[in-house]
């Protein structure tokens, strides 16, 4: 084509602005297009799925004794506004059915209880239940009642004498002997906690970056054992108690001596590693291993840590939305869980994960 030619086809382009317009959004369409259908089967699988779930809580009760896990669902359709779910995964046999307890309760968070065979149970009222595992269908016992909200925490002492509970401002101490309240903090703002496994103290981390070493029977502080500039957003302490590993609100995971303080190592990580979903730091029971969020800003990896050399051992990847929560089992074997409605076991030496179980709302009764 002569260069005459070429500016005669111009002209006329651009003298026809209607012309050009529809042919843009023609390109563009068809543009869209393309890339609608390399997503369309997952995003068709969203649209035919009748919940979102999203599991927050997953506990190993120990050998022969089941999985508890509590998880959130939203329908797509109908009613508005979530429900919340407690869940007995059966011991052995896969094909029995998943129980789900307590349909009357509100759960926002969950932990051993203080005998081997029970749960204990965060209300969003404030209240706390125990749940004997062996008698799924019995009406839980309320062991306590925080008046300051919502039980976004909870955890019990490993000779079962103690149960902690945190709310919004403040730390509470009961007794589930006599169901009393031991004692309460009212001074520290907790972002988190940790229990000593001695059962002698509980370390908390406040809003001021300070790790306090608190006295379980009395609350009294027994000594500060670190300060960081900002706050902590996770804390873990090791099995036999010698280390505590911190994620801090400044993209640094850190191991300490859990008594001098001493830091022992700091590492990088990203910063969607430190929102709500991704606070996540566990150690593996003989103490060689630390999980935590991992690396990838989609946030639905795992990081596995060397805890003698800081390095980091490995990235799994797996889940099909945000990881919400991680920890390793009695046996060793490292289970996560999250926002797909997922819980899944971890092969670390494969880097590849079972998927334990498929969480969905149970039935309404009519």
């Amino acid at each position: 084509m002569s260069a005459a030619s070429i500016n005669r086809a111009s002209s006329i382009w651009f003298s026809r602005p209607t012309a050009a317009a529809t042919a843009s959004l023609a390109a563009v369409t068809f543009f869209i297009g393309l890339v609608g259908l390399a997503f369309l089967p997952s995003e068709a699988k969203r649209l035919t799925d009748p919940q979102y779930v999203s599991v927050t809580h997953c506990i190993d009760m120990g050998a022969g004794r089941p999985t508890v896990s509590v998880f959130w669902s939203i329908a797509r359709f109908g009613m508005p506004g979530w429900q919340h779910h407690l869940a007995v995964h059966p011991t052995h046999d896969s094909s029995k059915p998943l129980a789900f307890p307590c349909r009357q309760l509100r759960p926002l968070s969950l932990a051993k209880g203080p005998g081997a065979d029970h749960a204990l149970v965060g209300n969003w009222d404030g209240s706390i239940y125990s749940i004997d595992l062996r008698l799924p269908d019995a009406e839980p016992a309320c062991i306590a009642r925080q008046p300051d909200g919502a039980v976004v925490a909870l955890a019990a002492s490993a000779d079962g004498q103690s149960v902690l509970s945190q709310s919004a401002f403040y730390l509470h101490a009961w007794d589930p002997a006599t169901r009393s309240e031991r004692w309460r903090r009212t001074d520290v703002a907790p972002y988190c906690f940790a229990l000593r496994s001695d059962n002698s103290a509980v370390v908390i981390s406040t809003s001021q970056g300070e790790l306090l070493d608190v006295d379980l029977q009395t609350g009294r502080t027994r000594r500060s054992i670190a300060k960081f500039h900002r706050p902590l957003l996770a804390i873990s302490l090791s099995a036999d108690g010698s280390k505590l590993a911190a994620l801090q609100a400044n993209d640094r995971i850190s191991l300490l001596d859990s008594v001098t303080g001493d830091r022992l190592w700091n590492e990088q990580v990203v910063r969607p590693c430190l929102t709500a979903a991704g606070r996540i730091v566990s150690f593996s029971p003989n103490g060689s291993l630390l999980v935590t969020a991992g690396q990838e800003r989609s946030g639905r990896s795992l990081a596995v840590w060397s805890v003698a050399t800081g390095q980091k051992v490995c990235e799994l990847r797996g889940h099909d939305n945000v990881v919400i929560g991680a920890a390793f089992t009695h046996s060793g074997r490292l289970r996560s869980w999250g926002a797909d409605g997922t819980i899944r076991d971890w092969n670390l030496a494969a880097g590849i994960a079972d998927c334990f179980a498929t969480l969905a709302p149970p039935p309404i009764k009519s």
